[in-house]
């Protein structure tokens, strides 16, 4: 990974072009704040958009459907305000002007997070969206372990602590608790691994996606490149599957397009964040969003076979539990990071 992280623009570079730090106008309480509110909203926004896939699947009478609806319409809007504000052609004469390549993977990681909403919508409906964001935790917690250990995102290799590994351990006791069905006695071991192995994706997603946006200091033209690849995906695999009966647009719930522009509002949040709180503020911040919209919205729109118990409750308190302890350690890389570039800049 060290040629990854040669690729990316120097700290000179970063601090005369205001990429990558945390310096700027306004109170300290704010720049602090701001990125860890739009990481928990974007959280919330997560469960929403589950929320209104499944919906849609329902709609339309298919998982596949109501995916491929969601990934084009995030695709239309992403191209549309990348155009429209210039932030493709700004990223790609940054990148000329740079000198750097784009590393393919790095590209080609869009696509996990198209593959991670399918995995999303398909088991929404049977678990619920309580229990679904329990096993994304898990997920999300297992993958970030897994970037930093082997040093895949620009920070490089970031030591495991023991306050991580017990937040795993708590997200794994998380999981089984909140997935015994006490009525129906099922254990929903094949859809929440799918989450999980979909969730842990994510962070991988999230290192390539840094890099996409350190180089070329533009997140809005990074999200349109990860629509972009979602979308081929989801292309490839219709035309191997047979695409969906989908109704015609004007058959289609007036909401239609709510996931896919969420889809967008969320990669943008993470964009902003990431670079002012880091990648792991950022995962577990996002996760303690969704973990509240899912049980308000199982609460209030329940849309899986399974209903929020005792057992759900349990699941959640140590999914919290589990945030909690990942957090704890003061001294967090990321947040070192962050410290490091706002100290250099101010020298320069």
């Amino acid at each position: 990974m060290r040629n990854e992280r040669a690729a990316l623009p120097d700290n000179e570079t970063r601090c005369s072009e205001g990429v990558g730090t945390t310096a700027g106008k306004g109170p300290a309480i704010w720049r602090r704040w701001a990125p860890l509110t739009v990481s928990l909203i974007a959280g919330v926004g997560v469960a929403v958009q589950t929320f209104l896939n499944a919906r849609l699947g329902a709609a339309v009478g298919s998982v596949d459907g109501a995916a491929a609806i969601s990934s084009y319409c995030a695709l239309v809007v992403a191209v549309v305000l990348g155009i429209a504000s210039g932030a493709v052609v700004r990223a790609w004469k940054t990148v000329r002007r740079r000198g750097v390549r784009i590393r393919f993977w790095w590209v080609l990681c869009g696509m996990l997070g198209t593959f991670a909403m399918w995995v999303n919508t398909g088991v929404a409906p049977l678990t619920g969206i309580a229990l679904l964001s329990i096993a994304s935790l898990l997920g999300k917690l297992l993958g970030g372990l897994l970037v930093d250990m082997i040093g895949l995102s620009p920070r490089g290799k970031v030591p495991t602590t023991w306050s991580r590994v017990i937040g795993a351990l708590l997200a794994l006791a998380s999981v089984v608790i909140g997935s015994l069905d006490s009525r129906a006695g099922e254990f929903l071991v094949l859809p929440l691994t799918l989450v999980v192995v979909a969730s842990a994706l994510v962070s991988v997603q999230l290192a390539g996606n840094a890099y996409l946006s350190a180089t070329t200091s533009e997140p809005l033209a990074m999200s349109t490149s990860n629509f972009l690849m979602g979308a081929l995906l989801m292309t490839a695999v219709l035309a191997v599957k047979g695409a969906p009966d989908i109704p015609p647009v004007g058959q289609l719930p007036p909401w239609f397009m709510l996931a896919g522009v969420t889809g967008v509002g969320i990669a943008l949040a993470g964009a902003y964040a990431v670079q002012r709180v880091g990648v792991m503020a950022l995962l577990v911040v996002q996760i303690g969003g969704q973990l509240i919209g899912a049980v308000v919205l199982d609460l209030v729109f329940p849309v899986g076979e399974v209903r929020p118990n005792l057992l759900t409750g349990a699941g959640v308190a140590l999914a919290m539990a589990a945030v909690w302890a990942t957090t704890r350690n003061p001294r967090a890389p990321d947040r070192a990071r962050v410290r490091t570039d706002r100290t250099d800049c101010a020298r320069g």
